[in-house]
């Protein structure tokens, strides 16, 4: 009798639009996630080069100024 009842099914139908929408959000997220990841090891990377760049800069304006760090 149930099975039959029309409110019954709009709300299994409700039911799973709710599923269907919460597991794509949850791909969502981990796609979010794994990008974030991605994103924090590229700037640590380019933080890793500006102090590179900073550091020959400096040893680059030391040998123009004609001083030989020791």
């Amino acid at each position: 009798m149930v099975a039959t009842d029309p409110s019954f099914d709009a709300l299994c139908h409700d039911y799973r639009k709710v599923i269907d929408l919460l597991d794509r959000f949850e791909s969502e997220v981990e796609r979010l996630r794994k990008a974030t990841e991605y994103l924090d090891r590229f700037e640590i990377e380019v933080k890793r080069l500006m102090q590179l760049r900073a550091s020959l800069e400096e040893q680059l304006l030391a040998r123009i100024e004609g001083y030989q760090p020791q």
